[in-house]
């Protein structure tokens, strides 16, 4: 990822070898469309405790994700081998209690301040967005598409605004 004048360019070659996670606050753009179909082995070589199970996760609070009307999509391979997929994790895990989920997949912390924006979330074997907890999020002028259980999960969620989608 490039950093300028205050945006963070996310390119095809971010993803080469797994997820994208935005850890800080600040703007994040998409400088092309992106097919998340990383070259390394998503079973055998994790490259985050959830595994391969999201494209970008968004870590921390005040984040703003702007596909700048690009595509954001999981790839065919990727697709047919994890099943239980987020486009879009809001968060650093898939549940809120290290309880729950298979192979750490919990402890999550809950964010507040993200918005998405601008793009077309196309082909997951599951979600495109989803989040443990968060608040004030807003997501507008998403075109969701190729879904196999849900355009938008967000669990405990407060003050969420989803426009133009």
């Amino acid at each position: 990822m490039e950093a300028s004048s205050d945006v963070v360019s996310i390119s095809q070659k971010d993803f080469l070898n797994g997820p994208v996670v935005l850890d800080k606050p600040g703007v994040y753009q998409l400088v092309e469309d992106i097919i998340f179909q990383p070259i390394r082995d998503p079973i055998n070589s994790r490259v985050h405790r959830s595994g391969w199970a999201f494209a970008i996760s968004i870590a921390s609070s005040d984040v703003r994700l702007d596909l700048n009307g690009y595509t954001l999509q999981q790839g065919l391979s990727q697709q047919l081998l994890v099943r239980f997929f987020s486009t879009i994790l809001i968060g650093d895990a898939f549940f809120q209690s290290r309880a729950q989920g298979p192979f750490d997949m919990g402890g999550s912390v809950c964010l507040s301040n993200i918005e998405i924006m601008n793009g077309v979330l196309n082909k997951s074997s599951h979600f495109h967005i989803f989040s443990p907890c968060s608040s004030h999020v807003y997501i507008h002028d998403i075109y969701f598409k190729n879904f196999e259980v849900a355009a938008i999960q967000i669990n405990q969620a407060e003050h969420v605004n989803i426009s133009s989608c």
